[in-house]
């Protein structure tokens, strides 16, 4: 009886080991999904990433927002119509989902943290990997809630015609950087590249 609760044991955390190692898992994707609204291919959805994020999206669902400060690139503003008072709102928005992201990923990093804890022990319990395991989840949900939250809101503010001009914009750009087959670096507000 004992050995075959090991033994059950034992393929519990190998099946948690092994959702951490898949390519596409929420959890191996975690550092490369932070913060950045990424613009996927075919739209819908949210796999929003802030301005430190990196990544590609195996993770997640697809948003069709760009990243960062889109609104400050030269010439989009205008090419949506984006009025001065609409810029200073998303410029609010942005900072205010910059620093709820900045503490849910703490949260997140901790809870990591403590899971490895747990799951590296000599001895497991599984109970506490299973809590800690959980924990983790739900902190990574509320996180990926806070970016479907900011997404849905600047798409509320654009509407659907401005919202159908900014992908198409920023698809178009894409293929033209494609063809000419660079990688420029984002520029913030400033026409700075980020870091």
């Amino acid at each position: 009886m004992k050995k075959r609760m090991k033994s059950m044991a034992v393929a519990i955390i190998f099946g948690m080991l092994a959702a951490l190692a898949l390519p596409g898992s929420s959890l191996a994707n975690e550092e490369s999904e932070m913060e950045r609204p990424r613009m996927s291919q075919r739209g819908g959805g949210d796999d929003m990433r802030g301005p430190e994020g990196r990544g590609h999206g195996r993770g997640g669902m697809k948003s069709n927002m760009p990243p960062g400060q889109w609104w400050r690139m030269p010439g989009v503003a205008e090419k949506l119509g984006l009025g001065k008072e609409e810029q200073k709102q998303l410029d609010g928005l942005y900072m205010t989902h910059r620093r709820e992201m900045i503490t849910l990923k703490s949260d997140v990093e901790k809870e990591k943290l403590e899971f490895e804890y747990l799951i590296e022990k000599e001895t497991i319990d599984e109970q506490a990997v299973k809590a800690q395991f959980t924990k983790l989840h739900d902190a990574r949900g509320k996180m990926s809630m806070a970016r479907f939250n900011f997404l849905l809101t600047v798409r509320k503010l654009l509407g659907y015609e401005r919202y159908q001009t900014l992908k198409s914009e920023f698809q178009q750009r894409r293929m033209m950087r494609g063809e000419r087959g660079e990688r420029r670096p984002m520029r913030d507000g400033r026409g700075e590249p980020r870091r």
